[in-house]
């Protein structure tokens, strides 16, 4: 991925991590999924699914960066709605144009 990569590219790549790191049906990975409610991903797996979005990248990524983007004073209930395989392919999105 690159700051010119597009939504789909973004898309794809990130579909690919979420398989590789939860071991799933890729048939299962929309958009809209959440990642901890629809995909089963626990807190652990999140940390997985950033080593491998900063290998893909090429840079890293600060720690809480990812929750923070969802926005400042989530408790847990909102992390979990808001964490959408969307909501992370914007992110890194973002970040690619940023970087």
């Amino acid at each position: 991925m690159n700051k010119n990569s597009t939504e789909s590219e973004v898309f794809a790549a990130l579909k690919s991590i979420i398989v590789e790191a939860l071991r799933i049906d890729p048939a299962k990975i929309e958009l809209g999924s959440r990642i901890f409610d629809d995909l089963g991903a626990e807190s652990i797996d999140i940390l997985d699914i950033r080593f491998r979005i900063e290998y893909a990248i090429g840079f890293k990524l600060e720690e809480g960066e990812i929750i923070r983007s969802l926005g400042e004073g989530l408790d847990n209930n909102q992390i979990r709605e808001k964490l959408t395989v969307g909501s992370l392919a914007a992110f890194i999105r973002n970040r690619l144009q940023q970087a």
